[in-house]
């Protein structure tokens, strides 16, 4: 299943005192500024909801992190890029707004984020990349920061950047499954499909466990008109998950006609 660019798993912030105090911990991320520990929890249930391909569970915990600290950014953020994808202006205006108003002293990263963002709202179709750029020179160990700046190449539609970018994130994280997923669908784009066929094979040694892993693969298999392999992908996805991957059965059953041909 295709999805935006997600974000790593996130650090915990330390409050002192009701100050928001930036903190770094064994979290890979970029520092951020919440004085909610509780929205800082939800922000973090959010992004490994979001990491599952469950997105209208990460949208309810990014909405209850905005909701318990209405300055703290990042969920904010999350949610106005989620509704930008999905060309819901109104919503992406929205919390584009929240993002932007936030009263804390912020740090040199989340500023950047939000300067992108208000790029966005001026100009939807506006190439944000430089942005993400300065944020992996302040951030160039850090997972998260790659991923800002894929996710604004995604948008730019510069398909070539976003492949260097995740070849340079897939060696500063320990969880590689979603990047090799981004991986696939992007050498797609670029209609590398031997390229594409490895990195969603990576993408299942990664994480068998994971329906989503099957979806793609099926996706695969049906781009390259493979629709017995295709077929058999989408329903294993399905069968793990009847739920969640009602649309990997949906998709098999739109090319069952096919394998007989």
């Amino acid at each position: 299943m295709k999805t935006l660019i997600k974000g790593a798993l996130l650090f915990f912030l330390l409050c002192v005192s009701g100050i928001a105090i930036p903190q770094e911990t064994k979290w890979d991320d970029i520092p951020m500024t919440t004085t909610s520990k509780e929205a800082m929890k939800f922000y973090i249930e959010g992004i490994k909801a979001f990491n599952d391909v469950d997105i209208n569970k990460s949208i309810d915990l990014f909405k209850k992190a905005s909701e318990l600290d209405p300055n703290f950014i990042l969920p904010n953020q999350m949610l106005a890029f989620n509704y930008l994808y999905f060309k819901d202006m109104d919503q992406f205006k929205m919390f584009a707004n929240k993002a932007l108003a936030s009263t804390y002293k912020l740090t040199e990263s989340e500023i950047l984020l939000q300067k992108a963002l208000k790029k966005l709202l001026d100009d939807p179709m506006a190439n944000v990349t430089e942005f993400g750029e300065k944020l992996v020179q302040l951030n160039p160990k850090t997972s998260a920061a790659y991923q800002w700046l894929g996710s604004y190449q995604q948008f730019a539609k510069d398909y070539e950047g976003l492949n260097k970018t995740l070849q340079a994130q897939l060696k500063l994280t320990k969880f590689p499954g979603t990047i090799y997923n981004n991986m696939g669908y992007n050498y797609m784009t670029l209609n590398k499909m031997d390229q594409a066929k490895e990195a969603f094979e990576n993408y299942i040694k990664a994480e068998p466990l994971n329906p989503n892993s099957y979806d793609s693969m099926g996706d695969y298999f049906a781009k390259a008109e493979d629709y017995k392999n295709a077929y058999s992908n989408f329903m294993k996805a399905y069968e793990m998950d009847s739920v969640r991957f009602k649309i990997s059965y949906d998709k098999a059953m739109k090319i069952k006609p096919k394998l007989s041909k």
